[in-house]
């Protein structure tokens, strides 16, 4: 349960904790104590309308508990005052429908319903199997439908559905029949977005109720269907405000497609410390911040939406993962291109086209849908869409390194010793090469060429292994030298992000950042996952992203002080590997990031957690404490208490938290 406050409240088999993000704070039964919990056994957990906790106990009744007092009121079975008194001490069910009663489900004496305000509690008990009294007095699940019915699940005596306007029982059984329960035990109720009951049993599997038709579908297990049903024992379901529908079930949790009836799997893998601690799903919620808890027989799990989503191009096995070595991405409207270690490759959505089934390619350009340049190891290419497929033209045997295409379609070329080439499709189907033996005005430092970037309208900036990097002028083709500090020589990357800073990375390791007048560096000792930078590119946002051999981080600074602040994600943001290919990332037509890996595609999820209105955290005082001073404390405030200061008071010591499970 999240409060209204924003603490989750976990109930075990070992007490109560209230979870603040930083510490757990524990309730257990006292006998010492009447105001403690009722006992240490705890089976449910609500928040009724007024703010007050309700503690379903096994063995000790009900604790209500104030949060501002930090005190639980109890009932039980024994109780002398009648307002607190009843049926049944073992509470495994807890519901608070729309009129603000609380209904409480019971091992053996049946439902209690509960006026919090008048204090009058009405038992209703098994009476014969007439209409006039529940099925069966074991009642654990409840949940409140539209109309204000009450369904009610027991421990053997099937679905219950209470109309309260008529005070009347409709029974839901197991009979065999087509169309009805598979199960008279009752493990889980849930009401989706569509306001259709789910009802979860044991060994039964999961059924869809049509209220129309009054009959049940079943979802169960098949053991020959992966797709199917992990478990037939479903313990708990949610659908989170994704639209997606999870089932927990005693072994495995599932995600379901309510349209075709499939599944996906998750289990607790031993050697995976990021799979689920324990396969038996007790209990899930979705948080304030759209963080999803599972509570597991060996503990509470935190699953947050991976920021990044791998895609992996298919085919031969033995070729795939030669495919998925991804060394250049391109993107348009009519998918992703992807030059990889084994061929290029477009992608639209399911659909995945072969444009050259063998190569290594290292740089493309696009510049149209019919029309792309494509850099190899060994040519430079020219691929046209035709009726028939694709058209490939060698322009040049030379390995290419890099590719920039102009706005007037000249396309320079970096190559592995060649030099600098131009292609102007205006003027010749050939490029044309300057190399580091022409005259002095036209002469390069280096043949080999590693990177191009656009320096300004008249200049592009070229990147060599050895020295400072290079200006060329795209008009006279002369050079000139680097504007930079010295330190800015053998570059391996280069990129200038929308606030006009210039960042590098060198052969000799790590992230450079010039702003114009002070060179900022930063390294794995300031945050980033590798001093090895493979690319530096900005979102359609304008937050600066680097890849590396140990994964992807973003960047933002420098503040006015000179600090950066750093993010690191790895594969459990959802990243396909940790090493990627330099050069190998882009933007697609969404803004969304993509990045090259050695094992696949990563592509920046459409709306990351914890951006944008996914998270809204406010913060909350924990407690406030007063001291005369600093070796002696007055007085301990909690929310809620009247703050009381006088003259001899020294020291107010607050404690807030703001409630962001994420970090």
């Amino acid at each position: 349960l999240q409060d209204r406050d924003g603490y989750l409240w976990i109930g075990t088999s070992n007490g109560l904790n209230r979870f603040d993000g930083r510490e757990f704070r524990v309730f257990r039964h006292d006998e010492n104590d009447r105001g403690s919990l009722p006992d240490d056994y705890v089976t449910s957990l609500i928040q009724d309308s007024s703010g007050d906790i309700w503690v379903g106990t096994d063995g000790g009744g009900i604790g209500r508990l104030d949060p501002g007092e930090a005190r639980f009121t109890r009932y039980h079975r024994n109780a002398a005052d009648p307002a607190l008194r009843i049926s049944d001490d073992s509470v495994w069910g807890l519901l608070e429908d729309s009129r603000g009663l609380i209904w409480a489900g019971t091992s053996y004496g049946g439902l209690n319903r509960i006026n919090p305000i008048s204090g009058e509690i009405r038992e209703y008990r098994q009476d014969g199997g007439s209409s006039r009294g529940l099925s069966y007095d074991n009642v654990w699940p409840m949940v409140e439908d539209p109309n204000g019915d009450i369904w009610i699940g027991t421990d053997g005596g099937g679905l219950n559905r209470l109309v309260v306007d008529r005070e009347e029982f409709i029974h839901y059984r197991s009979d065999g029949k087509d169309g009805s329960l598979q199960s008279d035990f009752i493990f889980s109720l849930y009401i989706d977005s569509d306001q259709t009951l789910w009802v979860g049993t044991a060994g039964g599997g999961l059924h869809r109720f049509d209220r129309n038709q009054g009959i049940f579908t079943a979802y169960v297990n098949d053991p020959a269907d992966s797709e199917s049903l992990s478990n037939n024992s479903v313990r708990a379901m949610l659908e989170d405000r994704s639209g997606n529908f999870w089932v927990g079930t005693t072994d495995g949790l599932n995600i379901l497609d309510r349209e075709t009836g499939s599944v996906r799997r998750m289990f607790h893998v031993a050697d995976d410390d990021q799979s689920l601690s324990h396969s038996r799903i007790h209990s899930i919620i979705e948080d304030a911040g759209g963080i999803l808890w599972f509570g597991t027989r060996d503990g509470l799990n935190r699953f947050i939406e991976p920021n990044f989503v791998g895609i992996e191009l298919e085919g031969d096995p033995a070729q795939i993962p030669r495919r998925n070595d991804i060394r250049s991405i391109a993107s348009g409207p009519e998918g992703i291109y992807i030059g990889s270690f084994a061929g290029l490759y477009l992608i639209n959505g399911e659909v995945q086209q072969t444009i050259v089934p063998v190569g290594i390619f290292y740089a493309l350009a696009r510049v149209s849908e019919d029309l792309i340049y494509a850099g190899t190891q060994d040519a430079l290419l020219e691929i046209r869409a035709a009726e028939d497929g694709w058209r490939v033209s060698r322009l040049a045997e030379v390995q290419v390194n890099d590719l920039h295409l102009d706005d007037d379609g000249t396309l320079w070329i970096a190559s592995q010793g060649n030099g600098l080439g131009i292609l102007d499709p205006r003027v010749s189907d050939s490029p044309r090469w300057l190399r580091s033996s022409d005259p002095s005005l036209t002469r390069i430092d280096s043949d080999i060429v590693r990177r191009i970037a656009k320096f300004d309208e008249s200049s592009l900036l070229l990147a060599l292994p050895d020295g400072p990097p290079q200006l060329i002028n795209r008009s006279s083709l002369s050079f000139a030298d680097s504007p930079w500090p010295e330190e800015i020589e053998s570059l391996i990357q280069m990129y200038r992000s929308a606030d006009g800073n210039w960042w590098f990375s060198t052969d000799r390791g790590g992230l450079y950042a010039y702003d114009g007048d002070r060179l900022h560096y930063l390294d794995e000792s300031r945050g980033l996952p590798s001093n090895v930078i493979r690319g530096i590119r900005s979102d359609g946002e304008g937050s600066l992203w680097i890849s590396s051999i140990r994964g992807l981080a973003s960047v933002a600074g420098p503040s006015n002080s000179g600090d950066f602040r750093i993010d690191v994600f790895r594969q459990e943001d959802g990243l396909p590997g940790l090493i990627f290919n330099p050069g190998a990332l882009a933007v697609d037509e969404s803004g969304r990031l993509l990045f090259g890996s050695t094992e696949g595609l990563a592509r920046r999820v459409d709306d990351p957690p914890g951006n944008g209105d996914r998270l809204t955290a406010q913060a909350f005082p924990l407690g406030i404490e007063i001291f005369d001073d600093l070796d002696s404390r007055q007085q301990r405030y909690s929310p809620g208490e009247v703050l009381e200061l006088s003259p001899r008071n020294t020291l107010l010591y607050i404690k807030v938290t703001a409630f962001d499970f994420r970090q």
